[in-house]
């Protein structure tokens, strides 16, 4: 998944939170990619009522996060909250968030 607004307007300076998380990823899923290292490919994902990206569950593993705002505005400026940034929980596994490069580097915020 790559290059969406979630939990923003589509001008993303301004929330309008889904009900829970952001994302979730989880029952198993494997080798998802969230993000990437180009602008493009950057996902924001904020003002969420709840996690902006929950990865949960035994057997969810090998899954990436990187390259993505999350807890900001489009910009990277301000903060436009969730409550938890990133959760790994319930046996998920080998989860990658970030990485070693700059474009690989997650801003979590707010």
């Amino acid at each position: 998944m790559r290059g969406n607004y979630i939990g923003l307007n589509a001008a993303g300076d301004a929330a309008v939170a889904n009900g829970n998380q952001g994302l979730v990823i989880a029952n198993g899923a494997t080798l998802n990619t969230i993000g990437g290292t180009s602008v493009l490919a950057r996902n924001v994902i904020s003002g969420n009522n709840d996690t902006g990206i929950a990865i949960d569950g035994t057997g969810t593993s090998t899954n990436t996060v990187l390259g993505n705002y999350i807890g900001t505005n489009a910009a990277g400026t301000g903060a436009i909250g969730n409550p938890t940034g990133i959760t790994i929980s319930g046996g998920a596994n080998n989860n990658t968030i970030g990485g070693t490069t700059a474009g690989a580097r997650n801003i979590i915020s707010g």
